[in-house]
C-alpha cells in the first residue's frame, strides 16, 4: 500500500497542522500484485443489474468532488497545469498517465455509502488509514455496502483549530490528491468507471490536540456497465458552466431514447443534481425535464460505445418541449402508490403520473370501467370496505369515496359492467350466501342493491360478464358442477337466472372466454377441450353448441385473448405457443387459423392484452417484458411489432389496465 503524507500550511495566523492523504490501488487480498482492479465490459448489461440501479444521493460537497474528478479526467494536462501547477507525470515514470481524455466516472450509491462511512469512522475513532481498526479494507467496505466487487481508494485529511472553510477544503483536498503521484494515478486510471465520494466534517484528535477537520474518501471501481452520467445545475452561483455548491437541481427526469431500437431509459437526478443512467451501447437522444427546467434540455446523438459519456444539464437553458399529442388510449398501472399512465401517441407511449393511492392500506377488487359515463375509463378499488374511484378528468385521476361494502362477508367474482343500460358502469359481486349485489353508479356514487341469488352449494366456475341477449345490458354467466351454463339476465334492476345449456363435465375445458364471434350483437362462449374449440352460440334465450375450430394439442397454448383484430365487427381468438402468436378468425363463412407474429418465446410476457391502441378501429396486441411495453399493431392480417415505451423499474407494477382513459 502506497501512503504519502503532505504538509498543508494553513495561513490566516493559524498554527500549522498536518494534512494527510493516502492511496490504495487495490485490496491486496484480491490483487496480490497490487495492481488496479482489472476492467471488464459487456456490450449490454443484464436487465436485473440495470433494474437494481437507483437515484444516487450525495451531499452538494460530495457532488463537487465528483465533478472535480471528472474535470481532471476530461483534460488531464490542463487540470495539472491550471490547478495542481505540476506536470502530468511529475513524480511518475514518463507516459504513466497519458494526456488523452478519460471516460467520466459515474457516481454509485454503494461506493458513496462505503466512502462516507469510512470518512466518518476515521473521525469517530481518530485514525487515518485504508485498513480500519477492525481490519476491514476498502474492498471489504465496498462489498459490505452492496457493491459486487472490490474497490480502490484515496483518502485525505486536513484540519485547523479555528473555523474550517468546508467548501474551499473540497477544492484544496482535490488539488492535494492530484499533487501526489500515487493518488493522481488513481484519479486518472482507465481501469475505473464508477466512483463514490464520502466527505465528513468533525473533530479529529491528533497528538492530544482537537482539530476541526475534513476527512475525504474516494472509492473507485468498475463492474462492466456503461453510463450516461452528469449533473443538473442552474449555474446561477458562479456562471462558469461548471457545477458549484448551491447550484445542483434534484428531481430532473433524465430520459435517454435509443435511436435504433426506440428503447427508453430513465433516471432522476438526486438532491445534489447528480445522476448515473446505465444503458447498452448505442446512440441516444438524452432529454432532461422537470426540476426547475422550463420545457426541456436536450442532447442529441449521444454515442455509448463501451465507456461512459458525460451529459450535463444547465437547467436555465430549457426550451419549450414539443407538445405530445395522445389519442386517449393508454395503459394504466399502480406503481409504488402512483398511477402511471402510458398514453398512446399512435406510435409510442408517453408516460405520465395521473394520481396516487395510499400504500398504507390493502387494496382489493381493483377494477376499471366508465363509472361516471363521460366516455373515459376510471379505476375503482376497495380498501377496508370503502369503494374509492379514481375518476378520469382526461389528463389525471381524481380519487373520490363512492360507497361501502360490508367487511363481514367474503366477496367473490367482483366485476364491472353496465347492468342497467344507463351508459355508466356498475360493480357486481357475490357473497358467501350466494347473493349477487350490484353497486349501481349514478355518476357520483354507488348505491348497493341485491340483484339475485345463485346457490352457495354449487361450485360455480368460469363466471364472466357479457350481453347474451343483445339488449344492451350486461348479464352474468357461470358454469355449475354438472356442466350446465346458467345466465343471470339483467332486467335493469335485478337478475333472472336460467339454464341456457351445458358442456360436458367429463372433459377438461380451458381458455373459456366471452365474445361476439358471429357479429350478431349477442355474446357467445368459447372454450377448448383437446384440439377442439367449441362455441356456445346465443339464440337470445339459450346456447347452441358446435365446434368452431381446432388447434394442435401437441403444444402448450398460453395468453388466450379475445378481440376484433381484423376489423370485421366479429371477435377473433388469439393464442401463443412458444413465441408464435396465432389468430383464429372468421373469413367469409369459414374459420381460418393464421400465424400473425413471432415474439421471443423465452421471455415471460406479462399483461398481455388485445386493445385498439392506435384508435384505427382494430384491436392490437400489447404485452410487457419487465418494464418494456411491446405493441403488435394489427394490419388486418398480421401484427407489426415494436417497442413502444418503458415504465419506471423502481418496483413491481400492480393492477394494469388498458383502456380509453382520456
Amino acid at each position: 500500500m502506497s501512503i504519502a503524507k503532505l504538509l498543508l500550511r494553513l495561513t490566516h495566523g493559524l498554527r500549522t497542522v498536518p494534512a494527510e492523504s493516502a492511496n490504495e490501488l487495490c485490496d491486496k487480498r484480491e490483487n496480490p500484485s497490487s495492481q488496479p482492479l482489472r476492467r471488464w465490459r459487456r456490450a449490454t448489461e443484464q436487465l436485473e443489474e440495470r433494474l437494481a440501479l437507483s437515484t444516487v444521493t450525495m451531499t452538494a460537497n460530495e457532488q463537487l468532488l465528483v465533478e472535480l474528478i471528472n474535470r481532471a479526467r476530461a483534460n488531464p494536462t490542463a487540470e495539472m497545469q491550471n490547478y495542481a501547477q505540476m506536470g502530468l507525470n511529475e513524480g511518475l515514470a514518463a507516459g504513466t498517465i497519458t494526456p488523452a481524455a478519460k471516460e467520466p466516472l459515474a457516481p454509485n450509491q454503494a461506493l458513496t455509502n462505503a466512502a462516507g462511512l469510512h470518512s466518518q469512522d476515521m473521525i469517530n475513532r481518530d485514525f487515518f488509514a485504508h485498513t480500519n481498526p477492525d481490519g476491514k479494507t476498502p474492498s471489504d467496505r465496498a462489498m459490505a455496502a452492496g457493491y459486487p466487487v472490490g474497490a480502490g481508494e484515496n483518502i485525505a485529511q486536513a484540519g485547523t483549530t479555528l473555523q474550517l472553510n468546508q467548501i474551499q477544503e473540497v477544492y484544496d483536498r482535490h488539488i492535494a490528491l492530484l499533487r501526489s503521484p500515487s493518488h493522481r494515478t488513481n484519479i486518472m486510471s482507465t481501469s475505473y468507471s464508477e466512483v463514490g465520494a464520502g466527505i465528513r466534517y468533525g473533530v479529529f484528535t491528533s497528538g492530544g490536540t482537537d482539530f476541526n477537520s475534513i476527512l475525504v474518501t474516494e472509492n473507485f471501481s468498475d463492474r462492466g456497465l456503461n453510463y450516461i452520467t452528469g449533473v443538473a445545475f442552474t449555474d446561477g452561483v458562479a456562471s462558469d458552466n461548471f457545477y458549484t455548491v448551491g447550484e445542483g437541481v434534484g428531481g430532473v427526469l433524465i430520459t435517454a431514447t435509443n435511436l435504433a431500437t426506440g428503447q427508453v431509459f430513465t433516471e432522476t437526478t438526486g438532491s445534489s443534481g447528480g445522476y448515473a443512467l446505465a444503458v447498452p451501447n448505442g446512440v441516444y437522444n438524452v432529454v432532461g425535464t422537470g426540476g426547475t427546467i422550463v420545457g426541456q434540455v436536450g442532447h442529441n446523438s449521444v454515442q455509448i460505445a463501451g465507456s461512459n459519456v458525460k451529459v450535463d444539464f444547465i437547467t436555465t437553458q430549457g426550451t419549450p418541449a414539443e407538445p405530445v399529442v395522445t389519442n386517449g388510449a393508454g395503459i394504466v398501472g399502480l406503481l409504488d402508490g402512483q398511477w402511471i399512465q402510458a398514453s398512446s401517441t399512435g406510435v409510442s407511449f408517453a408516460n405520465e403520473i395521473w394520481g396516487s393511492w395510499s400504500t398504507g392500506v390493502r387494496w382489493e377488487d381493483v377494477v376499471t370501467g366508465d363509472f361516471d359515463g363521460d366516455g373515459d375509463q376510471d379505476i375503482a378499488g376497495r380498501a377496508n370496505g370503502r369503494w374509492w374511484v379514481a375518476r378520469s378528468n382526461g389528463d389525471s385521476f381524481v380519487s373520490e369515496s363512492w360507497g361501502n361494502w360490508s367487511t363481514r362477508v367474503n366477496w367473490t367474482s367482483v366485476m364491472t359492467g353496465d347492468f342497467n343500460g344507463d351508459g355508466r358502469d356498475d360493480i357486481v359481486g357475490r357473497i358467501n350466501s350466494g347473493a349477487w349485489w350490484v353497486a349501481v353508479s349514478d355518476g357520483t356514487q354507488f348505491t348497493n342493491e341485491p340483484w339475485g341469488n345463485w346457490s352457495p352449494r354449487i361450485n360455480w366456475q368460469s363466471i364472466q360478464i357479457g350481453d347474451f341477449n343483445g339488449d344492451q345490458k350486461d348479464d352474468l354467466v357461470g358454469r355449475a358442477n354438472d356442466g350446465g351454463w346458467w345466465v343471470a339476465q339483467s332486467t335493469g334492476s335485478g337478475f333472472t337466472s336460467s339454464r341456457w345449456g351445458g358442456w360436458s363435465p367429463r372433459v377438461e375445458w380451458s381458455g373459456i372466454s366471452v365474445g361476439d364471434f358471429n357479429g350478431d350483437g349477442r355474446d357467445e362462449l368459447i372454450g377448448r377441450t383437446g384440439r377442439a374449440w367449441w362455441i356456445a352460440e346465443s339464440t337470445g334465450a339459450g346456447f347452441v353448441n358446435r365446434v368452431w375450430t381446432s388447434w394442435s394439442d401437441n403444444v402448450e397454448w398460453s395468453d388466450i385473448r379475445v378481440g376484433d383484430v381484423d376489423g370485421d365487427g366479429r371477435d377473433d381468438l388469439l393464442g401463443r405457443t412458444g413465441g408464435q402468436w396465432w389468430v383464429a378468425r372468421t373469413q367469409d363463412t369459414e374459420i381460418v387459423n393464421e400465424r400473425w407474429a413471432n415474439w421471443n418465446g423465452a421471455i415471460n410476457w406479462s399483461d398481455v392484452m388485445l386493445f385498439d391502441v392506435d384508435r384505427d378501429g382494430v384491436d392490437d396486441l400489447l404485452a410487457r417484458n419487465g418494464s418494456d411495453w411491446w405493441v403488435g399493431l394489427s394490419t388486418g392480417s398480421s401484427f407489426t411489432s415494436s417497442l413502444w415505451g418503458r415504465w419506471p423499474a423502481a418496483a413491481a407494477t400492480e393492477y394494469v389496465f388498458a383502456g380509453y382513459f382520456g
